[in-house]
């Protein structure tokens, strides 16, 4: 269940009408960003886990490309008694990490910020969609359970930080117990 919540939200916030640059173009046009600021710039990369060894490592390569969006579970997903019921449900704690690169690292910040606001449309218009949409191979993502920012990291001023979100949805395995 938290591979398949990886991958869609992953493909969800790579999707050009409603993914993260989309909505970061939305914000350009709503006037959702201070005129004395930079837009953010688009996203350039985003890689999850699943499929990155790099991303499943949380090894930050020399070169990475930035800004980027890394997707992981943050920590163990809460299942409670659920795994001996008929359709499993529990929570994923999915981590949305942004990497930026900014020798002015305010600014870099600046522009993370606003990102991690365009990730919020995004994921708010996810769960907008019909179920067929927030379903890969039978799991469902239910509801939003909760939502943290991370405080960012900067551990040198080469302007290289990190930053994100811990995205807690409810998810459910819909094919039965055998």
């Amino acid at each position: 269940m938290m591979l398949e919540t990886i991958r869609l939200v992953a493909e969800w916030l790579n999707d050009g009408t409603n993914g993260v640059n989309a909505q970061i173009d939305a914000m350009r046009t709503a006037s959702a960003i201070d005129t004395a600021d930079t837009d953010p710039p688009d996203i350039a990369a985003i890689e999850n886990e699943t499929a990155d060894g790099k991303v499943a490592r949380r090894v930050v390569p020399e070169g990475q490309t930035t800004p980027a969006l890394w997707l992981f579970v943050a920590r163990p997903g809460d299942f409670g008694g659920m795994v001996t019921t008929e359709f499993r449900r529990g929570i994923v704690p999915l981590v949305i990490g942004y990497l930026g690169s900014n020798a002015q690292t305010a600014v870099g910040l600046e522009d993370a910020y606003y990102t991690m606001r365009a990730i919020m449309w995004s994921l708010a218009a996810l769960m907008k969609q019909n179920s067929a949409t927030r379903t890969r191979n039978s799991v469902l993502l239910v509801r939003f359970a909760g939502l943290e920012v991370l405080p960012p990291f900067t551990p040198l001023e080469d302007g290289e930080f990190t930053t994100g979100l811990v995205w807690q949805v409810q998810v459910q395995d819909n094919i039965a117990n055998p």
